[in-house]
């Protein structure tokens, strides 16, 4: 039976995501409450149910409308992916029937699904490849160190050697103080390339969540007392996934984010972690394309999908204009500033 529920009161859903071979951070409850601050209690956690209450699939979207994007059902904003879980290939229709009849009866203009991982093929379910993909850059960690370290290509080896040649020290991010720092270093370096950096009220929904309760990590590099570079990470089951990640443009030289993932790489592997995951990554950014292939590691495309499949073309291409409008702006703002405008802008785009 095809039901909602409440993934932060019905303790069934994390033990469904966290027992699911594919379940992810984005998954569980931890990632709603983030959204939840951030969008309100607009959203809609659908799954089969079995007549003894056991779940048997799961599908979690965040009702999102605005003039701008129009009125989705989002599996789900801000995750580097997100999709159906089910045991059963052959239940796939039935767990997306609610979503889809939203649709079809007006209640929702179009559904969002960021990824796809399982038994079946979307297609099957009426669900559509859309024009929009990432990259995915996946490090096995299985492997010893120095198996992991010979694997990275040449290049990589080579600003590898530059970063330990430094007096970097390793340090671990403790309280809101260093998630600002981490913040503020994200804020400057997204300014270079006039892209629309978090809202540091997002940062915080995160560190509430996810890191104090254990579920994530911030390491730095300090080089002379000084915090230069600085990962956020989000860790569920043996995956540990780069979410955001940023260093002060004048020390690149030093290559303090090579530095940076080499430790948290060695640090995982310890923890005997099985897959370091740097995150989705535009297929337009060859630089961070180049920087995440030194490392070795697995490559896959992921592409968003949806329903109908004549998805209305103008959010996506109003979306470009708006960033557009944000660059103009941010040229001239200070940092408080521009992360006023990057909350309002975030929303409008949902990103």
């Amino acid at each position: 039976m095809l039901r909602l529920i409440d993934p932060i009161t019905d303790h069934r859903w994390d033990d469904f995501i966290v027992k699911h071979a594919e379940g992810t951070i984005f998954h569980s409850s931890a990632w709603a409450r983030v959204l939840r601050e951030r969008y309100g209690d607009v959203y809609k956690y659908y799954i089969l149910e079995s007549v003894m209450g056991e779940i048997l699939g799961a599908v979690p979207f965040f009702h999102l409308r605005n003039a701008l994007i129009g009125n989705r059902l989002i599996c789900l904003p801000s995750a580097d992916s997100c999709f159906p879980l089910v045991n059963n290939k052959n239940d796939y229709n039935e767990l997306l029937a609610g979503a889809v009849n939203e649709v079809n009866q007006n209640m929702a203009s179009t559904v969002e699904i960021r990824g796809w991982r399982g038994l079946g093929l979307p297609e099957e379910c009426a669900i559509h490849r859309g024009p929009l993909y990432e990259f995915v850059h996946v490090v096995d960690l299985k492997r010893d160190l120095e198996t992991l370290r010979t694997s990275m290509k040449r290049n990589g080896r080579y600003n590898l050697r530059v970063a330990e040649r430094q007096s970097f020290t390793l340090k671990l991010g403790q309280d809101e103080k260093d998630l600002r720092t981490l913040h503020k270093m994200l804020l400057d370096a997204l300014k270079k390339h006039h892209a629309l950096p978090p809202a540091y009220s997002f940062f915080q929904s995160i560190f509430r969540h996810l890191i104090i309760p254990g579920n994530g990590l911030m390491f730095f590099a300090e080089l002379r007392g000084k915090i230069i570079a600085g990962n956020l990470y989000l860790c569920f089951k043996d995956t540990a996934l780069c979410k955001y990640s940023a260093q002060i443009n004048s020390y690149f030289e030093y290559r303090p984010n090579y530095f940076l993932h080499w430790k948290a790489i060695e640090h995982f592997n310890k923890k005997s972690f099985r897959s370091y995951d740097f995150g989705g990554t535009n297929p337009n950014d060859q630089t961070l394309l180049f920087f995440k292939r030194n490392w070795g590691g697995e490559e896959n495309t992921q592409s968003f999908y949806y329903y109908p499949a004549e998805i209305d073309s103008r959010p996506v291409l109003l979306i470009k204009p708006l960033h557009l409008v944000y660059s103009t702006l941010e040229k001239s703002m200070p940092n408080l500033a521009r992360g006023s405008l990057s909350c309002v802008m975030n929303k409008l785009t949902l990103d």
